[in-house]
């Protein structure tokens, strides 16, 4: 984001009075054409991502490097460079998560249900 105004430094991140996309990262269920009418719409760069937003940012907010590179003008080649490595990490740690998850519904079916009196 491209921020200006009134800009305020936050607890967890920048506020401003005014701002605009410097370019875009999609999911991967978004389409060629739909990121290709948003790269036309608000006139940025619009990158598909192999994993969804939500995922992304999870892993970009352990990795400044990465943050502070996205900043720069070298953000389609950091995408490239490192979309593999995130993409197998994400699917990594959601395989973990159903797994735990259904390791604990397996449990919690023969716990004997808590009822209020």
């Amino acid at each position: 984001m491209a921020l200006w105004g009134q800009v305020v430094e936050g607890t967890r991140g920048w506020r401003a009075s005014h701002g605009y996309p410097r370019f875009l990262v999609t999911g991967p269920a978004i389409p060629a054409e739909q990121r290709a009418a948003l790269a036309r719409r608000y006139g940025v760069p619009v990158h598909g991502a192999d994993l969804p937003a939500r995922g992304l940012a999870c892993l970009l907010s352990g990795d400044p490097v990465s943050m502070e590179l996205l900043r720069s003008t070298e953000t389609e080649a950091l995408l490239a460079a490192r979309m593999p490595e995130w993409a197998r990490r994400w699917h990594a740690r959601r395989a973990r998560l159903e797994a735990d998850a259904a390791r604990g519904a397996r449990f919690r079916s023969l716990a004997r249900p808590w009822r209020r009196r």
